[in-house]
């Protein structure tokens, strides 16, 4: 056990300061704050389906097993990767080719556009899934919905940090260069961005630790499809601020370019 201190040429001083940072970059960086709650609400769905799983898998009339129980989470499992296919490699085809087709001229934001189809089959497989157990039905149907939420968790997590990652950095876009089949990307990811991450992290990790704790009680007050289809208002509702963000981004990083360039040049 060591004693802690500073690393010779940092001071507390700002050792206190890159600990408030993250949190006034949610503030005061859109991008920081969009991330931060859109990642957060995709781990409360996580946390959803593991915690009710074993609970409504294992009752009636399913009756399913401790290793059933378990290979029920097969189906948002592929839909994660699926999403994380298209969220990932697609997505960054996609941007490649809206960049051709504005004369190489590459906005963040148009990551944003893919978030269109997870912003309506995220909340359409909450509901399926907490529906078709309320009311019996055989279990693919449940598992189908889940694979849904799956595939918005898997598509939305890759596609959001990397628009964040491509919003803010210290060092723009170093290279850019187009081929037939992929883009080649040379970056320098500021110290910024990885305070905007700290804050991001944070947050995920605080709203699905709480979210543990209210779904017995929530799923017990209003009963499994109506949680389910209160759950699915809340992710659309949540989820919605995508098309703000797509319309907007690009002005509200300008309007926040002041204060940005100040906290980098602060280091």
């Amino acid at each position: 056990m060591t004693a802690f201190k500073p690393t010779d040429g940092i001071s507390f001083k700002m050792y206190w300061r890159h600990m408030w940072t993250p949190f006034l970059l949610f503030f005061r960086i859109p991008a920081v704050a969009f991330v931060g709650i859109e990642y957060s609400l995709m781990m409360c769905w996580v946390a959803i389906l593991a915690t009710t799983q074993p609970i409504l898998f294992a009752a009636p009339p399913y009756n399913f097993s401790s290793v059933g129980v378990g290979n029920i989470n097969i189906a948002p499992f592929i839909g994660a990767v699926v999403g994380a296919i298209y969220g990932g490699p697609l997505n960054d085809y996609y941007v490649v080719y809206m960049a051709r087709r504005r004369a190489g001229i590459y906005d963040p934001e148009l990551r944003l556009h893919m978030l269109l189809a997870p912003l309506i089959v995220c909340p359409l497989g909450l509901f399926l899934y907490g529906i078709s157990i309320a009311n019996e039905q055989p279990w693919i149907v449940p598992c189908i919905g889940s694979s849904f939420v799956g595939f918005g968790i898997g598509s939305v997590t890759s596609i959001i940090l990397p628009y964040y990652g491509d919003s803010y950095r210290e060092v723009w876009l170093l290279s850019l260069h187009f081929t037939d089949f992929a883009t080649s990307w040379s970056l320098i990811i500021s110290q910024l961005v990885a305070e905007g991450l700290v804050v991001i992290t944070f947050i995920r990790n605080v709203v699905s630790t709480g979210i543990s704790f209210a779904i017995n009680p929530w799923m017990t007050g209003l009963g499994v499809q109506n949680m389910f289809i209160s759950t699915g208002c809340l992710c659309f509702g949540t989820m919605v601020f995508i098309i703000p963000m797509m319309i907007w981004g690009r002005k509200a990083r300008s309007s926040t370019a002041d204060y940005y360039l100040s906290a980098v040049a602060a280091g």
